[in-house]
């Protein structure tokens, strides 16, 4: 079956951006910052930054909206996307790829992490004064680079994800704040 990755373009950009990651922008001072940010950046920042919202009745609406964006973000990517979409990690498919943390047993597309970090992100940006939203919206978009840092997600796959988080933002902020 063919699909989108299948696609030369996209695969070159795909693997020059995770080989030039790799080759020229680690290094002993960056790697443990984007090793733990990618850890903490999968779930741990969004959840705190909501629950903080949800401690004063003003905010719990959109912190509330942020947790189940979160879920059906993160459930929906990792449960049901991936497998739809069956594409192997960037290190399963290129020999010369070498992860810096351990590596990941599903599959790679869309990036959860992105998916996650993006499906709160976008609600704070939607929701919040300009500089909360913004401040969200890069600290996501560092948690897709910290994915193709590591060596775990091609660039497509992150935003993949981002995409698949803004519209769960999106329709959860409508839903459940606008509306």
């Amino acid at each position: 079956m063919k699909n989108l990755f299948d696609s030369p373009r996209i695969r070159e950009i795909d693997e020059s951006t995770i080989r030039y990651a790799q080759d020229h922008l680690r290094g002993p001072l960056i790697d443990p910052f984007m090793i733990v940010y990618t850890y903490l950046g999968g779930g741990t920042i969004w959840c705190v930054w909501a629950g903080i919202l949800c401690f004063s009745p003003e905010t719990r609406p959109v912190g509330i909206c942020c947790f189940v964006s979160f879920l059906v973000g993160w459930i929906l990517a990792s449960r049901f996307w991936k497998d739809v979409f069956g594409r192997p990690r960037s290190y399963d498919a290129m020999e010369d790829i070498k992860p810096l943390i351990r590596r990941p047993k599903d599959l790679a597309f869309p990036s959860a992490h992105a998916a996650c970090a993006f499906s709160v992100a976008m609600v704070l940006f939607l929701t919040r004064p300009l500089p909360e939203g913004i401040t969200a919206l890069l600290m996501a978009v560092l948690v897709c680079y910290s994915r193709i840092h590591v060596g775990v997600h091609y660039l497509s796959d992150v935003i993949g994800g981002a995409l698949w988080g803004s519209l769960c933002a999106v329709f959860f902020t409508w839903l459940m704040v606008w509306r």
